[in-house]
């Protein structure tokens, strides 16, 4: 969907949800709600879900009129550090998953060979790593090809 159609969705979102006689108020800079719906490649849900997110967390926080990106970037990359510290303290998972964010859309052939492993070993550490929902996979053709998860590309940033 078109950058513009996109926002028309989140003005209709953001007006279905406001109180009965109120103008509902965007939290997000176009600039970060088009990231963020960049980073989802293009899943609504997956973009109101980090969006959910995010308002939850900056509710705690001081009181933003927009959430600026760099507070955002801090917020998901405070919420996804559990699973990130997990995956550091094994090495080839943290290459691997410093490599798909290098090299989004990668294959594990391809994986194997730029970290010089074996393909079990390649194919063990992404099986972790997508059970913990810090990467996801989608078929080309014969191929699986992996990218990070939407708010691990901002944890890693």
């Amino acid at each position: 969907m078109p950058d513009t159609e996109f926002l028309k969705v989140v003005r209709k979102r953001i007006s279905a949800c406001s109180l009965e006689n109120e103008e509902g108020v965007n939290p997000f800079d176009e600039a970060l709600l088009l990231r963020i719906y960049d980073a989802a490649r293009g899943s609504l849900r997956d973009t109101f879900n980090i969006c959910t997110k995010l308002c939850l967390a900056v509710s705690k926080s001081p009181l933003f009129e927009t959430i600026p990106e760099h507070e955002a970037e801090r917020i998901l990359g405070e919420l996804q550090a559990p699973r990130l510290r997990k995956v550091g303290e094994n090495p080839l998972q943290n290459a691997v998953l410093l490599e798909i964010g290098n090299s989004p859309g990668i294959n594990q052939k391809e994986l194997a060979k730029t970290l010089g492993k074996q393909q079990p070993a390649v194919s063990r550490a992404l099986k972790v790593l997508a059970e913990a929902d810090l990467v996801r996979s989608e078929r080309d053709g014969t191929a699986t090809r992996y990218r990070l998860s939407p708010e691990v590309c901002f944890a890693l940033k």
